[in-house]
């Protein structure tokens, strides 16, 4: 009995690995996503000034620097791009081995609203972890399992007795 429920624990323990694993690629696709979006439109956006830059000072209206300033941000912007296009890469990687293959990555959506009720308080969070953690579940099994495998131990070293009986019986048919 004590090795099925630890067995269950050690079940359960996965699932939740599992589950936890499934969660993050799929929030981490969708975070770098938006993050490339918002890098690309910064790029953009730096463009548009780097050319505004180079017009005004066409004009004089700005100095050298001011547009060497603009193509400095530009190419960081492009580095972030680079990073965040990367990243989406890697998150891809991991929902597609972890989840699956992505069939429309546009269909993933954010959502706001929880599974699970999230604790108020710092207290109740970790009251609530101590109930739950399935390491702290298996330990416990392991130690019961510890201690009967004990028991087992000592019963063989003490010392056995055992008692036989015989009887005979005889009739003399003479």
């Amino acid at each position: 009995k004590l090795g099925i429920d630890l067995a269950k624990a050690k079940l359960l323990k996965k699932e939740q690995e599992i589950l936890y694993k499934a969660a993050d690629a799929y929030v981490g696709l969708i975070s770098a996503k938006e993050k490339y979006a918002i890098n690309n439109s910064n790029v953009n956006l730096l463009e548009r000034q780097v050319e505004t830059d180079r017009i005004r000072l066409e004009r004089g209206n700005i100095s050298l620097s001011d547009v060497a300033q603009s193509e400095s941000s530009l190419a960081g912007a492009k580095a972030n791009l680079i990073q965040a296009e990367n990243d989406l890469l890697t998150s891809r990687l991991n929902y597609e081995n972890v989840i699956g293959t992505i069939i429309d990555e546009n269909s993933l959506q954010q959502s706001i609203q929880s599974i699970a009720n999230i604790p108020l308080s710092l207290e109740n969070a970790i009251e609530l972890s101590k109930q739950n953690n399935h390491d702290v579940k298996i330990a416990e099994l392991e130690l019961k399992q510890a201690e009967k495998d004990i028991t087992i131990a000592k019963s063989d070293l003490a010392p056995t007795a055992s008692l036989s009986l015989e009887r005979s019986y005889t009739e003399d048919l003479r």
